[in-house]
């Protein structure tokens, strides 16, 4: 039985490293169908807005979910 991970955990990444890494790391999940994506950003608001400015230029919808510490993505 494959266990399927449908989170990315940014805790230690760099600014610079989720915005060279983090598009190819989600296109990569949604195509082995692991939607909805959780994307674990802390509680840093520029993390967030980071997230949510490399994604939904691509046509994804980034949603805050009841975990301030987490964004929903489809």
């Amino acid at each position: 039985m494959r266990i399927r991970i449908n989170t990315i955990d940014l805790h230690g990444w760099k600014h610079e490293l989720v915005e060279s890494k983090l598009l190819s790391d989600v296109i990569m999940r949604v195509n082995e169908g692991m939607v909805p994506l959780y994307i674990i950003t802390g509680n840093s608001i520029k993390m967030k807005t980071l997230v949510e400015n490399i994604l939904t230029p691509c046509d994804f919808k980034v949603e805050s979910t009841p975990n301030s510490g987490m964004v929903k993505v489809y």
